[in-house]
């Protein structure tokens, strides 16, 4: 699933890649979101039996257009979401994933990572080797290393249908319905990179502001519930919610910190305004607590003074 907005510069490689996927029995569909550039225009140029190209005759949003995709337009057992902007590097990702499928039938998903750009040393996800764990487990083990990237995993969408999908407007949309998928049965990780998760001006993640990014905690609040129900013991699930909302925030700081000690202030107390006495329990989570401190006394400023590199 391929979902296109104001793409046009990138959404041909992304095409190219996944029809590029060695996988035999594979469809791509791309659905623009409306876009009012030549996106469009870019992808009548292919000429593939495995490509579907839709145009939505409004915009739907990111999410709207996620759920599209997933309700309305796919038809495959198995899915993975690769957004315009981002391109796969590894021709046999889906074929690996599809061998782990058919081998367990517990399975839920097969999770690689990605490259945040076109530098292989700038990578995001899962980084721990090769292993297959049972779903709870590694959300348990939240916030960490292997964390789920959504063009990097392809998951059973009939499971995933009875879970209500995209139903979060929230940016972390996809962990919000991965995290909750991946409670559900076992997850293989994989220790390789399987394409590129483009950052750039455009990206969601960096066009969000202040009162969204806050907004974004509230989804550890839902994965945590299908972690109890999925037999999760409450005080973990407790403990869980708080390490991963503390982190987020924290997260959060380092980026705003790069503006100044001030933004951070300013950041913490409209986050009070929403959570209130609740930021006093994340205090419990000392690695959240130290990056705060770090983004007030402005070292993430000096560290990278052009806002590169990661914290």
């Amino acid at each position: 699933m391929i979902p296109a907005y104001v793409q046009a510069a990138f959404v041909e490689q992304a095409v190219e890649s996944a029809l590029g996927q060695t996988w035999s029995n594979l469809e791509v569909i791309v659905c623009d979101d409306a876009s009012p550039d030549d996106t469009l225009a870019r992808l009548e140029r292919f000429d593939d039996p495995r490509l579907k190209i839709v145009r939505n005759e409004r915009n739907l949003g990111r999410v709207g257009n996620y759920r599209r995709l997933f309700y309305e337009l796919a038809s495959g057992d198995y899915v993975v979401n690769l957004d315009g902007d981002d391109y796969f590097l590894d021709p046999g990702f889906i074929a690996e994933a599809m061998s782990f499928f058919e081998e367990d039938p517990a399975c839920v998903m097969v999770a690689g990572y990605a490259s945040t750009s076109e530098n292989p040393e700038q990578t995001f996800g899962v980084t721990l080797g090769v292993r297959r764990v049972c779903g709870l487990v590694l959300v348990a083990e939240l916030p960490a290393e292997h964390q789920l990237m959504h063009m990097a995993v392809v998951y059973d969408r009939k499971k995933a249908f009875l879970l209500d999908f995209y139903r979060s407007p929230a940016i972390s949309s996809d962990w919000e319905s991965l995290y909750r998928l991946a409670t559900q049965g076992n997850v293989v990780l994989l220790d390789r990179c399987v394409g590129v998760w483009r950052q750039h001006g455009g990206n969601t993640t960096a066009t969000a502001k202040g009162p969204q990014q806050l907004d974004n905690l509230r989804i550890w609040a839902s994965v945590v519930a299908a972690a109890r129900v999925a037999g999760m013991p409450a005080w973990l699930a407790t403990w869980l919610r708080l390490r991963c909302e503390a982190h987020g925030l924290s997260a959060v700081c380092v980026t705003v910190s790069r503006e100044g000690g001030g933004e951070v202030l300013r950041l913490l107390r409209m986050a009070w305004t929403v959570f209130g006495v609740r930021m006093l329990a994340w205090a419990v989570y000392p690695p959240a607590v130290l990056r705060i401190l770090a983004g007030l006394t402005g070292y993430y400023r000096r560290r990278y003074p052009d806002g590169e590199g990661k914290a």
